[in-house]
């Protein structure tokens, strides 16, 4: 959370750091592993997030890396479900619409485009609307341009998701954007491939 002008809480850079990683790690294993493997492996993760969630706020289970949960959780977050679990039900959700490659697609960028568009937004967003700023959407947006370009090769890809990613973070006002992120982004790729081959 920024706590006054242009200044970060080390608790919500580690937050996106590893939002970052761990989205960048679950684009690789469903790239190496590809359905119906990677089906598996998306439901089993959401299947754990949410006995996780079930446990650490319905029963109060405190895990060996409370302090970290306790450091990177939100407030609201403590006593809700987690973003992990919207994040894999978000993924599984594009998985079970969409071909490999755009799941592969909307995880990366939902990992990179989010994380920099928060930290962004939170340091240096002047132009705010709700919870977003125009500078750190202008950042999400750089990045999930890249690494689409970057994955794919494909100039007419690497544009298609850039309106998926402005509907993602929109979205964030009303909805947890990491349900809605791989969703959208991955509703993009899928269009630009039927359209453009």
């Amino acid at each position: 959370m920024a706590t006054g002008r242009g200044r970060l809480e080390r608790g919500e850079v580690v937050r996106k750091l590893i939002h970052i990683a761990f989205g960048l790690l679950l684009a690789l294993i469903y790239e190496l592993l590809k359905p119906p493997f990677g089906l598996f492996a998306l439901s089993l993760g959401l299947a754990l997030s949410v006995v996780y969630d079930v446990l650490r706020v319905r029963a109060r289970y405190s895990t060996p890396f409370q302090s970290l949960v306790v450091m990177v959780a939100r407030g609201k977050e403590l006593s809700t479900i987690g973003g992990q679990t919207y994040f894999f039900a978000g993924a599984l959700t594009a998985a079970l619409l969409f071909n490999p490659e755009a799941v592969v697609t909307a995880i990366g960028v939902t990992a990179l485009s989010d994380g920099v568009s928060s930290l962004v937004g939170r340091r240096i967003g002047r132009h705010r609307f709700k919870k977003i700023s125009l500078e750190g959407v202008l950042a999400g947006l750089i990045v999930g341009w890249l690494f689409t370009l970057l994955y794919t090769n494909s100039t007419i890809l690497s544009l298609f998701v850039l309106p998926g990613i402005v509907a993602a973070e929109l979205s964030s006002i009303y909805f947890n954007d990491n349900l809605t992120y791989p969703v959208l982004v991955a509703l993009m790729t899928e269009i630009a491939r039927g359209v453009f081959g």
